[in-house]
């Protein structure tokens, strides 16, 4: 059975579910970026999906980023802009699922850059579906710049603890 995953790496895809949803939870406590557009994000919990991705694989980052969509909308009793999350969090993952994928390797900055910004426009368009309001859409530049902004950071953030922690640490987690 070589594609199950192992109790331990489950138990790790589960701390790092844990710490999406702190971080999730954390950037919840804090007022929108632009009162009018609370469907723009920084994003914070993307940097454990972006890890798990890297450290692992797309499958992995999946599993991370669909436990804490779910979670998070019931933790936080959001269930109503699941939508919402939904239509960003899997735009996101599936561009940088297809960046991973590419021969041409991709820096993570420019790998969470590009989700950042695409969860960013599928939020606002998802949003001003939903709410029959078009009117939204004229916020889709501020989504790209903070998307561009916050997506790079977390790349970066991401590629640096690859870079600080330990070889041995790091591979003993990737034969989890």
């Amino acid at each position: 059975m070589k594609n199950a995953l192992s109790a331990k790496k489950a138990a790790f895809l589960g701390l790092l579910t844990a710490a999406a949803m702190l971080a999730f939870m954390v950037e919840n406590l804090f007022p929108p970026l632009i009162p009018a557009v609370p469907y723009i994000r920084i994003g914070l919990s993307n940097y454990f999906v972006l890890f798990a991705m890297a450290l692992y694989g797309k499958k992995e980052g999946f599993l991370v980023l669909t436990a804490r969509l779910f979670l998070g909308a019931l933790v936080t009793g959001r269930t109503a802009s699941l939508l919402v999350g939904i239509a960003g969090a899997y735009s996101s993952y599936f561009i940088m699922a297809l960046f991973f994928s590419l021969k041409t390797p991709f820096s993570l900055a420019a790998i969470g850059a590009s989700g950042a910004v695409l969860g960013n426009l599928f939020r606002i368009a998802t949003a001003a579906l939903l709410l029959g309001s078009p009117q939204l859409f004229s916020f889709a530049a501020y989504g790209v710049f903070i998307g561009l902004v916050s997506g790079a950071l977390i790349g970066v953030a991401v590629q640096l603890t690859l870079r600080v922690l330990p070889q041995n640490f790091l591979a003993k987690l990737q034969n989890l």
